[in-house]
């Protein structure tokens, strides 16, 4: 059990920082181009190339790497604001089930009340108890109203 929490707390960090991972990956393939396209102009093997490389050609590459990265950053940094819209829309929604789920209680007891037949309980009672079923009923329907919302 404690592995899945470390697996999926392993892929919100991914998920979270998805801009900057993929920037990374698209200097590593800039960089895995260059190093394809220096083998073959110098006649050099792909291996050859990779393994022994030139040391201004290693820093060369580097830079695809960084500026992949630091791209990916700045995008990181630009989504700021949707990420933490999504992150407050899904508390929005756990919130919308909560309350939805007392509110179901509520409104069948209420119902049940109603609907008893012995022993029936003094008329003052019936009559609150028949305006929470009505107030319960509009916010059930308010709501549903609001899930649809959250979901647009």
């Amino acid at each position: 059990m404690t592995a899945l929490r470390g697996v999926h707390g392993g892929l919100q960090v991914l998920n979270r920082f998805r801009e900057i991972l993929y920037g990374g990956l698209i200097g590593l393939v800039a960089a895995a181009i260059d190093i394809a396209m220096h083998a073959r102009m110098a006649g050099h093997g792909l291996v050859e190339e990779f393994l022994q490389p030139q040391p201004a050609m290693t820093f060369y590459r580097m830079l695809y790497f960084v500026f992949g990265t630091g791209f990916g950053w700045i995008l990181w940094q630009r989504n700021g604001k949707e990420r933490a819209f999504r992150d407050q829309l899904g508390q929005f929604r756990d919130l919308i089930d909560l309350f939805d789920g007392h509110a179901t209680v509520i409104y069948t007891n209420a119902q049940m009340l109603l609907m008893r037949s012995a022993d029936p309980p003094p008329e003052d009672a019936v009559k609150r108890v028949r305006e929470l079923y009505d107030h319960m009923q509009k916010i059930r329907v308010m709501t549903s109203e609001l899930s649809e919302l959250a979901d647009m």
